[in-house]
């Protein structure tokens, strides 16, 4: 039976901001516009998320009491294994209908395959996979936010035929500059920025180690914070001076975006980054790995270039070509912003959503 509904519920286990608040804010906004009364559900310590619930202009309430409350419930993992998302979905089985959205759901954690050495546990991947199939149960509707990541979901879990929906990720574009500035010309060296928790998964270390492999002086801006930071200033102290700066975590690093000839990220893991939406959508070409999302976000060749995952030469390969051909930097940004702002926009993300509740049998009023 299709249930009419107009009270939804955002619900997520996150403390801080990222690029699942991101996604929470967009949507909730957008929903917002379409005439729903929309409700976040946060943690009691989650006071970085409640202020920025509150500047947006969006209700919140405790994320155990929203279970019980609303038309439809829509749980946002940042973890694909958190239990407090799993029990949350079984008290809300009873109360109504359930979506749930898998933000990261290839990770070191869910695919064996992406680092081997790491230490497993005897039977950990069976039990994990038991989890995700009683968790999807719960729920019956399941988007992940990249096309990579449905399948991924899919091959790892096997869900029942259906349950697993593809919602990009998108931008509002009224949020862009009609005009963004062209990447800079070649009478400086080419600048690039790397915006992002600095973590194994984000492969900074990568990137400074393709700047020691490089042939041409490119310089690197890393945004962000995170337990690598050590380890990356170490590998930073043997450059040469000037090679890489280090910006810490900026609210907005757009100017920074701006500011830079391109983007490079060369994650081990992702699922459909914001960071490189944004860039598309001021026209700065994207210098990634080959991994879920990103090779979707860019066009190998034409807007932008992707190499395989952890491998410093070939990046170094990539960054030093385009230093040397800065009108291909120019075009890849151009073909970049094109492909965004056609493809990837919170208009199709709200539409998606919508129809996810459809699938999950509730019709959106």
């Amino acid at each position: 039976m299709i249930e009419r509904v107009t009270k939804i519920v955002l619900a997520s286990t996150s403390l801080h901001r990222g690029g699942v608040w991101r996604h929470i804010e967009d949507l909730g906004l957008g929903l917002q516009q379409a005439g729903l009364d929309v409700t976040v559900g946060l943690l009691g310590d989650a006071n970085e998320l409640q202020q920025a619930a509150q500047r947006a202009g969006l209700p919140w309430d405790a994320l155990h009491r929203t279970v019980r409350t609303g038309d439809l419930w829509h749980i946002h993992l940042h973890d694909t294994y958190d239990r407090r998302a799993f029990l949350a979905l079984a008290a809300r089985r009873l109360a109504g209908p359930s979506v749930i959205t898998e933000h990261l759901p290839r990770n070191h954690a869910s695919d064996e395959r992406l680092e081997p050495e790491h230490p497993r546990t005897r039977y950990a991947a069976e039990a994990k996979t038991i989890f995700k199939r009683l968790e999807f149960a719960l729920a019956g509707t399941v988007i992940a936010v990249g096309a990579s990541s449905a399948r991924f979901l899919q091959e790892r879990y096997a869900p029942p035929a259906g349950t697993v929906m593809t919602v990009h990720n998108g931008l509002d574009a009224s949020a862009a500059p009609a005009e963004p500035g062209a990447p800079g010309e070649a009478d400086h060296p080419l600048r690039i920025v790397a915006v992002g928790r600095l973590d194994r998964q984000k492969g900074i270390d990568v990137l400074l180690d393709a700047a020691r492999l490089s042939s041409h002086p490119w310089e690197v801006t890393v945004v962000g914070s995170g337990p690598q930071l050590p380890r990356l200033l170490e590998i930073a102290s043997d450059l040469p001076s000037g090679r890489v700066s280090f910006a810490g975590w900026v609210d907005d690093p757009r100017a920074l975006v701006e500011a830079a000839d391109v983007l490079c990220m060369p994650s081990r893991w992702e699922s459909f980054p914001y960071a490189a939406l944004e860039a598309c959508s001021l026209a700065r070409p994207v210098v990634a790995s080959r991994v879920d999302g990103l090779d979707e976000i860019v066009l190998d060749g034409e807007s932008g270039i992707l190499v395989a995952p952890d491998r410093p030469g070939e990046l170094a390969a990539a960054l030093d070509g385009l230093a040397a051909d800065r009108e291909l930097v120019g075009a890849y940004g151009r073909a970049a912003r094109a492909r965004v702002r056609g493809l990837f926009t919170l208009p199709r993300m709200v539409d998606g959503a919508i129809a996810a509740y459809a699938h999950a049998g509730c019709r959106v009023a």
